[in-house]
């Protein structure tokens, strides 16, 4: 089988089909190599998704790719037509919305319409065993070739998926905690509830991390690192939120309406729980960090602003010797040491 004339940018625009992702645009613009049926069915072969592939005229299934068997046994080798799929392996309520779904699509569809989206639809699939399996049900006709092609995308699975890229989206790799995105969704969350709220944002890294690294490698940076990060969430309440913006720095929204002695309270508690010795493979580990604390509205009211005015504390507790915190622009009354 030739599949020289397939393009990497072909396969996936193939894998988008399946997942049902980009498909309109797919219909409308097509893709640079139009495939022949024996390239589109080696490309369908390999793809992850369960897939069925059938002729529109007789309605006879002519292909299963690899996934599909894996997925459902003992199906690929019983059924012979949609008809037989929609009749043997279907819940029986769903099947009149099944059949008048394909059917309107067979029946409805000029020719000359060239690629018909089928809609997702949400069905239950008796597998191996009489297994259940949930799956949305979608694909396209391609009138041209005479063919239909069904992919059977596992919801759990999906769902599965769709978590962890909000996972990763939302969360630090390293840490689990939230990142820059999550902060930014919070901080909008905090500031549209009230504009009144006294929201505070620490800043935060931690002193002579780069010895850490260099001594002990950069494993054990890592480990270290998620130590902290367990440490900093034992500080805050519940409506906080810390975040890792990436090396060993780390932030801190305190999202409620606080006061100077509430900000005083969570620096101090940072300050004592990070320093504790901690065991990072066999060997003792001890660190310090340093806060800038900044507030709404005494040092600004967008975020940059606070954002700035804590990253300048910071690096003032830094020139003053590390292990301590203080307030944006604050004079030597209202700083506290560690």
């Amino acid at each position: 089988m030739a599949t020289d004339a397939w393009t990497m940018a072909d396969v996936a625009i193939a894998t988008r089909w399946i997942r049902g992702a980009d498909m309109q645009m797919i219909a409308k613009n097509g893709i640079e190599h139009t495939p022949s049926l024996e390239e589109l069915l080696l490309i369908l072969d390999m793809l992850p998704i369960p897939i069925s592939c059938a002729t529109l005229s007789d309605r006879r299934i002519r292909f299963h790719n690899k996934a599909f068997t894996r997925r459902f046994g003992h199906i690929a080798d019983n059924i012979t037509t949609i008809d037989d799929f929609i009749r043997s392996y279907t819940q029986e309520m769903q099947r009149g919305e099944i059949e008048r779904l394909w059917s309107s699509l067979w029946n409805d569809a000029p020719v000359e319409s060239g690629v018909e989206i089928i809609a997702e639809t949400e069905i239950d699939i008796k597998s191996v065993n009489d297994t259940v399996i949930t799956v949305a049900l979608g694909g396209m006709i391609l009138h041209a070739k005479d063919l239909s092609i069904a992919f059977f995308d596992d919801m759990p699975a999906r769902d599965q998926m769709q978590k962890s890229i909000l996972r990763h989206a939302y969360e630090d790799f390293l840490t689990g905690l939230a990142n820059r995105r999550k902060l930014m969704m919070h901080w909008d969350q905090a500031r549209g509830s009230t504009r009144e709220a006294k929201v505070a944002f620490l800043m935060l890294d931690l002193d002579r991390f780069k010895h850490v690294n260099d001594q002990l490698g950069h494993d054990a940076g890592d480990e270290v690192l998620r130590v902290v990060a367990k440490r900093l969430l034992s500080c805050v309440r519940e409506s906080d939120l810390v975040c890792r913006f990436g090396g060993d720095e780390f932030g801190i929204l305190l999202a409620e309406s606080v006061d100077d002695a509430q900000v005083g309270h969570i620096c101090d508690r940072v300050l004592e729980v990070v320093k504790a010795p901690m065991l990072i493979g066999g060997s003792e580990v001890c660190i310090s960090t340093s806060i800038g604390a900044s507030r709404v509205p005494d040092h600004g009211d967008t975020f940059d602003e606070i954002f700035k005015a804590a990253d300048e504390a910071l690096y003032l507790c830094k020139l003053k010797g590390r292990g301590c915190w203080r307030w944006a622009d604050a004079g030597e009354n209202l700083a506290a040491e560690g």
